[in-house]
């Protein structure tokens, strides 16, 4: 399923205007085989309770309490619509509820951590060589990346949907088998988790091969650089500033370390890039972030297909929907559907849930976000405190917080991933060490069984 999850994207078949993918059929079959495990054994289901709990329960009552809205206009368009994102979300949902109710396995978070570290050295190759290919028309230089469910829902042509990446001069920016670079500097920021934070908590790493974890850190580091991404520069900088606030004296010294090593990286990889492609990477950086700051200069140049404007006005025509119906929204996937707006979707993954479904959708979501991140920061806390843990307890319990810090970033600052793998498959990472540490830490729970006998 981890596999499935880099490729969620690439459909296989549609069904209308949606594209199911192998990551779609994936959690079909794991729904359908829990679901047959749970009759057949009558396994105990244990909720706990936790703000974690009450922030998903509301979060799902925000997205019924939205249809409201959709049975007092009675337009077809917009009650199909709603029906499927709400079929879609649940989908999703499913599998945060199902390892939120369950008890953990440590084993299972920690292979899926150690698939992930694996898969990204192979992923960050590839994106490399994309670059080269993309200049020199080679081979695999683009992948066919055609899905039914990004054509903007009939607005755009299906074969004019590819991988995204702006050219520069010679220079694309770096996607490897991801629809567009910030999904792979994203990627690249849990890698770095996955891989820095262990050691400078000094927990045992999930590899324990020096060799292999530098390899792995090092194609990182790159593969994040050539993505030309705000999104990872900024979660880079989130991920320090939290380390120098949370982590003891001798990790604030290795991560200054690695800072310093990243440079080194950076200045050669830029040389080569510069030297061949005939472009900088470091100098496009520059122009960007001097182009944000100064927008409002007239004699500020911007760098080609910024995207912060478009933002910005996405963000005020968000505000607008929401104004219309301030308490429950206009409908789970309404945004499109909205007079005088022009978007089809938010940007932000807390102002489409504020348009959508309301104060009350976007208070219980930050609910349940602040239940992780308040579970997350206790946990670090106890990996520190707490010796009679396992290695692997520790490990999973001080990665939380970083991990959430990625979420916090891509759905509240530079994205939209209400209805995405991006935000509920990923969640599985922290919500097994975050059920174990409830364990552990005697929360309440709400037992019960589906029969009697």
């Amino acid at each position: 399923m981890s596999i499935a999850f880099f490729a969620g994207g690439y459909q296989i078949f549609a069904i209308g205007s949606y594209g199911v993918t192998s990551l779609d059929i994936l959690m079909i079959l794991f729904y359908f085989l829990y679901f047959i495990r749970l009759i057949i054994y009558n396994d105990e289901i244990a909720i706990p309770k936790s703000l974690v709990t009450i922030g998903l329960a509301l979060f799902i009552v925000s997205i019924l309490l939205s249809s409201i809205t959709i049975y007092s206009s009675l337009y077809t368009s917009h009650i199909v619509q709603y029906f499927k994102s709400s079929i879609h979300i649940f989908q999703l949902m499913l599998i945060s509820i199902i390892f939120i109710s369950n008890e953990p396995d440590m084993k299972l978070a920690d292979n899926l951590f150690k698939i992930w570290i694996v898969s990204s050295l192979i992923l960050n190759i590839f994106g490399i060589y994309q670059i080269i290919a993309r200049a020199y028309d080679l081979p695999l230089a683009w992948l066919n990346y055609s899905n039914v469910s990004m054509t903007l829902r009939g607005t755009a042509e299906e074969d004019a949907i590819s991988q995204l990446s702006l050219q520069f001069g010679n220079f694309f920016r770096a996607t490897s088998i991801f629809s567009e670079p910030t999904a792979l500097a994203t990627f690249n920021l849990y890698i770095l988790i996955f891989t820095i934070i262990p050691k400078l908590q000094n927990n045992e790493m999930f590899f324990r091969s020096k060799v292999f974890n530098t390899i792995v850190v090092f194609f990182a580091i790159i593969g994040l650089f050539l993505t030309f991404s705000l999104t990872g520069i900024l979660g880079l900088f989130l991920i320090v500033i939290s380390i120098f606030i949370l982590e003891s004296r001798k990790a604030k010294r290795i991560i200054l370390k690695y800072l310093l090593i990243i440079s080194i990286i950076i200045i050669p990889t830029d040389l080569l890039v510069n030297n061949y492609l005939e472009i900088s990477v470091t100098e496009l950086f520059s122009k960007r972030i001097s182009g944000i700051i100064n927008k409002n200069d007239k004699m500020s140049e911007t760098t080609d297909g910024e995207s912060f404007i478009t933002r910005q006005n996405s963000f005020n025509d968000s505000k607008k929907i929401w104004l219309t119906s301030p308490i429950i929204g206009v409908g789970l996937g309404l945004t499109q559907y909205q007079k005088n707006i022009e978007i089809d979707f938010s940007d932000y993954s807390i102002m489409a849930i504020l348009a959508e479904m309301g104060i009350i959708g976007a208070i219980s979501f930050s609910l349940f976000f602040y239940g992780l991140f308040y579970i997350g920061y206790k946990a670090n806390k106890y990996s520190k405190s707490d010796f009679s843990m396992t290695q692997t307890e520790r490990r999973q319990f001080g990665i939380i917080f970083y991990v959430m810090l990625v979420h916090f970033e891509i759905n509240y600052i530079t994205g939209n991933n209400v209805i995405s793998p991006n935000l509920w498959f990923v969640l599985i990472f922290i919500l097994i060490p975050i059920y174990r540490y409830m364990q552990l830490n005697n929360y309440s729970f709400i037992n019960f069984k589906l029969f009697d006998k």
